[in-house]
């Protein structure tokens, strides 16, 4: 199942991509017009036809039975979306980063999404409503030029009143959680189906968060699904872990993980902070 870039940077090289990608045919997708944008394995990633001039690189959710569109072409206008919702979404970011126009980069700071055109980082936004980066390229300057207001990075605030309520069943999970890393011997992985599961237990929901859900698990030291919470957080944690290169050794290293406490109950608070509802966009 290789994943590989393929960089379309017109609407017409979009829509050449389309007409000359064979339709999947098989039971699953027989009359679906599934073309997939590169490996044939990975159906799910598709190019996909509305009219003569609109065009999209979309994600399949088979969940759902819907298509994300991150990259979208309407006339010579690129349209770049991130995930919906304020889950990491991993596959989106992935998505991104393959099937780019030449000239733009995909990258995350600081737990933020961005697209970076000629040194230029502007800020991805989730998506809520339709928030999304529209680009032209200009032929002339051969550049991308942005055709709206760039977005502003909001700031985040932490609700202090509202987290005292919990401090003392806060400051016991976090013991207990970091108590727990070494016994999971990495056994925190999950599939999608089975994550899924896990998350509807906790208030962790791709549908959206239930704040008073996950702090109601996370206080109560005989809920079974505590563990989701630290198997969930681990996975978010390693998720958003980027490889660095190791000149040295001439490798990509990934930095190890949970093995700092002070860094641990730092990032464990951050998560809380988040998906107990406690931050505030101002």
């Amino acid at each position: 199942m290789a994943m590989y870039p393929v960089t379309l940077s017109s609407i017409e090289q979009v829509a050449s991509l389309y007409n000359n990608i064979k339709p999947v045919n098989s039971a699953k997708h027989r009359g679906k017009d599934t073309r997939p944008i590169a490996s044939r394995a990975r159906s799910w990633e598709r190019v996909g036809k509305v009219s003569d001039n609109h065009y999209y690189l979309g994600l399949y959710d088979e969940w759902y039975g819907t298509i994300h569109r991150p990259i979208e072409w309407i006339d010579d206008t690129c349209i770049i979306r991130n995930g919906r919702g304020e889950s990491a979404h991993t596959s989106h970011y992935s998505f991104l980063s393959r099937f780019l126009p030449a000239g733009m980069d995909f990258f995350i700071r600081s737990g933020k999404q961005f697209i970076r055109v000629g040194g230029t980082d502007f800020y991805l936004p989730k998506v809520h409503n339709d928030e999304h980066l529209a680009f032209k390229l200009d032929n002339d300057k051969l550049k991308w030029v942005m055709q709206h207001t760039p977005y502003q990075i909001p700031r985040v605030r932490v609700d202090k009143v509202e987290k005292a309520k919990y401090k003392e069943g806060i400051k016991e999970f976090v013991e207990w959680a970091w108590t727990m890393l070494p016994l999971l011997n990495g056994q925190y992985k999950a599939s999608y189906q089975e994550s899924r599961d896990r998350c509807r237990q906790i208030g962790m929901s791709r549908t959206g968060v239930d704040g008073n859900k996950f702090m109601e698990v996370l206080c109560d030291k005989g809920n079974e699904h505590r563990l989701s919470i630290v198997c969930e957080y681990m996975s978010h944690i390693e998720n958003n872990t980027r490889s660095e290169w190791d000149s040295s050794l001439r490798a990509w290293k990934t930095p190890t993980l949970f093995d700092d406490p002070k860094k641990f109950r730092s990032s464990m608070n951050s998560f809380i902070n988040k998906f107990g509802m406690f931050t505030r966009v101002v």
